[in-house]
């Protein structure tokens, strides 16, 4: 079932094979020629085949944002019809996913994403990449990055409450007098009043007096780090070493870790444990940097994912969908070079010859997207296809070359809508324009008494923030 687009390493291993074997092809018997023994697609049957696709099935937009918004209308308009849980939300691309969620879960509608989370997407994940980041460059701008997550914070939190306050700086422009609770605050303040360059640098006396804690804070993260800090050894020691600190911030951790943690800490603790047990002679001798940098790599590969629930809305990706079976679909981003995929931008393998290879190419992800298009109008009751002008990362976005599997005339005509033509609004509630007060603690400024808040100079990169600043 679903054997679309098999690979020939695969199919030469089911011609291998001994047993019967039987392919379950979603088409009338009349189109059987259109696939080979192996529910295959013949890639040239395809390629000018019309889709049956109608105008107001195509729905236009603008960027990533405005799409999702998109989805939301769509998913309004089928609620009239069908509940939240019977309509499936399709993306292209995986940047689509967090978007989606954030405005459907702000709509009140529940979302689980098949895709699941890397582990690097994980407070395990990020922790472990922070950290490769400042063993390697030591300096105070990824110390700032560093101390920022949570985990880190709350760790050095509880060692900082035991530092007495200093007595208070006589500059008290530059910082005032700080309690231990405003490490954080200080560390800022040295970053932006004396820019330190490398940790092991000394600091101005001056930065000393009146940033006490931001000190007391690199030495806490140096004694922290210091087990990285020995000389060269294999990946698979390394791995205990990783293991053995990583299970003081999580493993005994004082209160329950959310779930998604939790997941990624097991994982996380099971490839250091399989990894530890790696062959000599396959391993090498690193330093401490480098051994996170590689594990930080290798959990990039590894997907964790909840448990859906009955009331959720599946948000699946591009080749998921054909053999979905919910009987509402919007997919979002039916864009280029989101579908089909481009496979010809290797300048030592031109489609011609992929094609002579039998390897992947764009008449055969043409094929295998154009019968996979087909599928989902043709076995569900509504679909909608949204396409976006741009990307996450702001780049144009042409419509999909599927658009143009119709008639000329057709095509000429839905790309001018898609261009010139306005979506008809559909009014979607959002859960914050019903709340009443913000949970976000405002600042009190002390605007207007004299002497505080007097601004005698600025750097560029400040004055940039001060720009950016919503207070």
């Amino acid at each position: 079932i679903g054997t679309s687009d098999l690979s020939d390493a695969v199919v030469a291993m089911l011609r291998a094979l001994s047993s019967d074997l039987m392919a379950m092809v979603a088409a009338p018997q009349a189109e059987s020629a259109r696939f080979n023994d192996f529910g295959c697609v013949e890639t040239a049957s395809w390629l000018d085949h019309k889709l049956p696709v109608h105008d107001h099935q195509w729905v236009a937009a603008g960027d990533v944002a405005d799409q999702a918004t998109a989805v939301a209308e769509c998913m309004a308009d089928f609620g009239q019809s069908f509940p939240a849980d019977s309509v499936t939300v399709g993306v292209t691309d995986e940047s689509h996913v967090g978007p989606v969620e954030v405005e459907l879960r702000g709509c009140g509608v529940h979302t689980y994403r098949h895709l699941g989370w890397t582990v690097t997407q994980t407070a395990v994940g990020r922790l472990l990449s922070l950290t490769a980041t400042h063993l390697t460059r030591r300096d105070w701008q990824s110390l700032a990055a560093l101390v920022r997550h949570a985990d880190v914070y709350h760790h050095l939190s509880h060692q900082l409450r035991t530092f007495a306050d200093g007595p208070a700086p006589q500059d008290r422009s530059a910082s005032g007098r700080q309690s231990s609770a405003d490490w954080l605050i200080q560390l800022d303040q040295l970053l932006a009043n004396h820019f330190p360059i490398g940790v092991a640098d000394p600091l101005p006396a001056r930065a000393i007096r009146d940033y006490p804690m931001a000190g007391r804070v690199s030495d806490l993260v140096a004694r922290w780090l210091a087990v990285f800090s020995g000389p060269d050894q294999s990946i698979a020691a390394w791995c205990r070493v990783v293991l053995a600190w990583l299970n003081e911030v999580y493993g005994a951790a004082e209160s329950p870790l959310d779930e998604r943690t939790e997941m990624a800490w097991e994982a996380t603790a099971r490839l250091l444990e399989r990894f530890a047990e790696l062959n000599g002679r396959l391993d090498l001798r690193v330093s401490g940097a480098v051994a996170i940098e590689t594990l930080s790599a290798r959990l990039a590969d590894i997907r964790i994912s909840t448990k859906p629930s009955a009331d959720e809305v599946e948000i699946l990706g591009w080749l998921d969908l054909a053999l979905d079976d919910a009987p509402a679909m919007v997919v979002m981003g039916l864009n280029h070079p989101f579908v089909p995929g481009a496979t010809t931008n290797d300048p030592f393998l031109p489609g011609s010859l992929r094609t002579r290879l039998r390897m992947a190419d764009n008449d055969r992800r043409y094929a295998r997207d154009v019968y996979a298009m087909h599928l989902m109008l043709q076995a569900r009751e509504s679909i909608r296809f949204i396409v976006g002008k741009t990307a996450a990362d702001r780049s144009p976005t042409p419509p999909s070359r599927l658009l143009a599997a119709a008639a000329p005339e057709d095509t000429a005509r839905r790309v001018r809508q898609l261009l010139t033509t306005e979506r008809e609004q559909v009014v979607v509630h959002h859960q914050w324009d019903l709340a009443t007060e913000t949970t976000l603690r405002i600042p009190d400024l002390p605007i207007g008494e004299p002497g505080v808040a007097e601004i005698t100079s600025m750097s560029v990169t400040a004055f940039r923030d001060y720009l950016q600043c919503p207070y």
